[in-house]
Parts: C-alpha cells; structure tokens; sequence
C-alpha cells in the first residue's frame, strides 16, 4: 500500500459507523408517522388587547394560571389574571393596573416570599411595574420603577447571584437593557 492510500483509510470513519448509523436511523421514531392533535381551542376574556402572556402557579393552588398584559391608548394599561378553575377552564379575569400601555409581563418571586409576583413592561409611561402576590391570586397596588425610553419587554433572573431576581427590561431609545 502507498502513503497515499494509508492516509485516506486514516480520514475514512471505520465500516462499522455506517451500520451503527442505519441502526438508530431505523430504530429513531420518525417525525413523518408522527401526528399532534389539539383540543379546539377555547377563548377567554382576558383585557382589552392583550399583548403578552405568562403561565404560572398565581394563587398556590398546584395549577397553572395566566397572566396577560393588556390596555390600549383608550384603556392604558392592566394585567388580568385567570385563575385556573380546573378541567380547561377559567375564572373571569381579575384586573391590576399597571403602568401605562404594557407590552410585557413576566412571573417570578419578586420579593422572596415563596409566591410567583408580576412585572410588566410599560411602554407609554417608561416605567416597570412590581405587582407582589399578597395570596389567593390578589396583588398589592403596583409599585413603578423608572428605565427609561419604551420599556417593549421585561425578564426576570438573579442576574448578579444575591439570591433573588433582578427585572431586566430592554429599552428603545437609547437601545439598551437596564437590570432593576
């Protein structure tokens, strides 16, 4: 055998690579066969003009729960919150305002307490709003932080490792994020 030769068996995967591939391309489930169905869809009153949802244990009932983001320049701006009243269905939205025009909303434990608490990014006021879970699927009043021009969405995270979460809205003008 030339050098040649002996280089390219080096480059080439061994035989056995190929069968191995065709096993667990045989036996991988094909997504073609596959088929998802869905329930028909239900509607639920949720705001006026709803533009953000987050999905969430609200009143620490073991379900999952919703929380939308909603208002318009007529209506400025809330949160309403679905309890999860069991069997795909929920209770009538709760109303918490909010500063003005949220684009945003986001669920986490704000303020250490065990219970899931609202932020939301308000675009027309520059501000985010703190709602904190008080139990049951209440909130106190919103408290607003200040952060700048257009606030269009908001995250939560313990960005800096203290221990709790900081809110981290992004912001049009200037093009920044700023962690509250």
């Amino acid at each position: 055998m030339g050098q040649g030769s002996e280089r390219d068996r080096r480059r080439r995967p061994p035989w056995w690579w190929g069968l191995a591939l065709a096993a667990v391309l045989g036996a991988w489930p094909s997504a073609a066969g596959a088929q998802v169905n869905f329930r028909v869809a239900r509607s639920f009153a949720a705001g006026e003009r709803p533009t953000s949802v987050a999905l969430g244990d609200i009143d620490g009932d073991g379900d999952l729960d919703i929380a939308t983001a909603s208002g318009d320049y007529a209506d400025p701006g809330n949160v309403s919150v679905l309890l999860n009243a069991g069997g795909g269905g929920f209770a009538p939205p709760r109303s918490f305002a909010v500063g003005d025009l949220p684009k945003s909303v986001a669920l986490g434990d704000i303020d250490g307490d065990g219970d899931l608490d609202i932020a939301t990014a308000n675009r027309e006021s520059n501000d985010v709003s703190v709602l904190l879970n008080t139990g049951g699927g209440s909130f106190a009043p919103a408290q607003a932080f200040a952060v700048g021009s257009r606030p269009y969405s908001v995250a939560l995270g313990d960005l800096d490792g203290d221990g709790d979460l900081d809110i981290v809205p992004p912001t049009e003008n200037p093009t920044t994020c700023r962690c509250c």
